[in-house]
């Protein structure tokens, strides 16, 4: 894995396209934390696979889930800052 700041995947975004297509796993953070990875969609999910909708979704289920909802997280953000 290849972490890259927001500033350098701005910078050079056709680049790290370019490694996500050479198998390199991309992920671009910001503040220190992850928040995007770069993969490269395989041809056969676009001719036969899922629309795009089902595809997002079933990755975002497929992922370990926080624990925390949208009221859950300002919530314990205010309680941090006391």
């Amino acid at each position: 894995m290849t972490a890259y700041s927001e500033a350098d995947a701005e910078a050079g975004l056709a680049r790290l396209i370019d490694l996500a297509l050479c198998g390199e796993e991309v992920i671009i953070m910001r503040g220190g934390m992850p928040v995007a990875e770069i993969l490269p969609i395989q041809a056969a999910q676009l001719i036969e696979g899922p629309t795009s909708y089902n595809l997002l979704r079933a990755r975002r289920l497929a992922r370990n889930g926080v624990g925390l909802t949208s009221v859950g997280l300002p919530n314990q953000l205010y309680e941090e800052g006391r």
